[in-house]
């Protein structure tokens, strides 16, 4: 009983002494009433760490929020937390992202009894520090110093750390920054990466990072959304690379797709036709003749500028989309304040030779005979590692900046041989603002926030 009084007594002082540095750093910046949430959360995570040092045992944490989440049990999980430990998670101001979970979906079995292996893979746009310089409208409730790059660098790089993830789909990589900053510290941490440059004037990029203990690089491809002489006239880019795991044989691979689509909510034809390459030099790249399964495991990722319910996105998870009817304003549901003319067909210029039914190169002969197709469509069976209850999907947020907020960050997967184990849970616009504040800020080095998957990979 002594022994038991005098740990009592110390974890009791180490606790007092974190909530009261906590309350510290948090009274210096937000109302009476925040803190008081604050501060009741403080000494319900204290409750809960004293009974799990103590008498090491589970508890339940009671997370409160403006959009309240309720009671939640902390599920058993690799990470001893239970959280995602992303920035948000790591600040320690009572708001976290959980893990979920994935149903089985009657597949206990092949996970048993399958050699597999498993991935983490996170997509984040990063923020190019020039283009948050020239929209510094968007960042007016910023704190200046939380704008300054080498801040927003050090707060990127131990979400990375912290992240541990084995692949990393980044898009707005500054190409002054790839190499000094972003390629110097992943290859620090074991990593090998691409890049691809915007093209035009634009300066940043998407960015491929894996893990060499786990994949090794086998071919990739570029993919540039501008078409001169065409409505295509934007510099967005994809990026694909196509891996193997390095448990398997020669077989055994994974072809990773990363992409930033244009942010212009007016222009979603734009939006439709950069998709439509990608999902062409996709198709051509992943494909493996196999009739029952036509092409190698796949992950799309990125910042798609569309949110989940969009016409957009169901292209994606459908694999077609009837375009009459449809305007260039309502593609990507980010509530285009212009509905804009009809959707034009075909979407695509004539010498791509891409027949937009289901977005495949074909012969320049062939081309000629496709008239206006009503429908585009591609062949991938895409499912979303997020999964939103029916009327929920407008709660949640990826992006948020002083003037806008919304969930435009996707990991999509295609095949029978993956399968989703857990994805990081999202945050509302209420949780993040009334916690670490508008994006970028003193925690998180970016106005978006990472979207994070484990995933198990069967191997034939």
């Amino acid at each position: 009983m002594l022994a038991l009084n005098i740990r009592l007594t110390l974890i009791l002082n180490t606790l007092i002494w974190c909530t009261f540095q906590d309350i510290k750093q948090i009274s210096q910046r937000v109302t009476v009433h925040q803190l008081t949430v604050e501060i009741n959360n403080l000494l319900k995570s204290c409750i809960s760490m004293l009974l799990t040092r103590i008498f090491n045992v589970r508890t339940f944490v009671i997370r409160k929020s403006n959009s309240a989440i309720g009671v939640s049990a902390q599920q058993p999980t690799s990470d001893e937390s239970g959280d995602c430990l992303d920035a948000i998670s790591r600040s320690g101001l009572g708001v976290r992202r959980r893990w979920m979970f994935d149903k089985l979906n009657g597949r206990k079995k092949l996970l048993l009894d399958s050699r597999k292996a498993k991935f983490r893979i996170c997509s984040y746009n990063v923020l190019s520090q020039t283009i948050m310089e020239r929209t510094m409208h968007l960042y007016r409730n910023c704190q200046p110093e939380n704008l300054v790059w080498s801040n927003r660098w050090q707060r990127l790089s131990m979400e990375f750390e912290s992240i541990d993830a084995d692949l990393f789909c980044l898009q707005e990589v500054q190409d002054m920054h790839y190499g000094n900053y972003f390629m110097q510290f992943f290859a620090d941490k074991g990593f090998d990466g691409l890049y691809k440059r915007c093209t035009g004037t634009k300066p940043d990029g998407c960015a491929i990072f894996w893990r060499m203990s786990k994949f090794s690089l086998v071919s990739h491809d570029a993919v540039n959304y501008h078409v001169p002489n065409s409505s295509l006239d934007r510099d967005n880019v994809g990026l694909i690379a196509s891996l193997r795991l390095q448990d398997g044989d020669e077989k055994q691979r994974l072809v990773v797709a990363n992409t930033h689509l244009l942010y212009n909510c007016a222009r979603g034809d734009i939006k439709l036709g950069q998709l439509a390459l990608l999902l062409a030099h996709l198709q051509l790249m992943a494909g493996n003749g196999d009739g029952d399964e036509p092409f190698e495991p796949l992950l799309l990722c990125g910042d798609l500028n569309s949110t989940p319910q969009s016409p957009l996105i169901s292209l994606l998870k459908q694999g077609k989309l009837r375009l009459e009817r449809l305007h260039s304003g309502q593609v990507s549901g980010q509530g285009s304040p212009v509905i804009g003319p009809l959707l034009p067909r075909p979407l695509l210029p004539a010498h791509l030779n891409i027949y937009e039914p289901t977005c495949t190169f074909q012969q320049h002969q062939q081309r000629q005979h496709y008239g206006k197709p009503a429908v585009i469509g591609h062949r991938i069976p895409f499912k979303s590692s997020y999964k939103f209850p029916a009327g929920e999907a407008s709660r949640w947020i990826s992006f948020l900046s002083s003037c806008d907020s919304a969930m435009v960050d996707h990991i999509f997967y295609a095949s029978s041989r993956l399968h989703c184990i857990r994805y990081s849970s999202l945050l509302s616009p209420d949780q993040v603002i009334s916690s670490v504040g508008f994006l970028p800020n003193a925690y998180c080095g970016s106005d978006h926030l990472p979207v994070i998957s484990d995933f198990y990979y069967f191997f034939k």
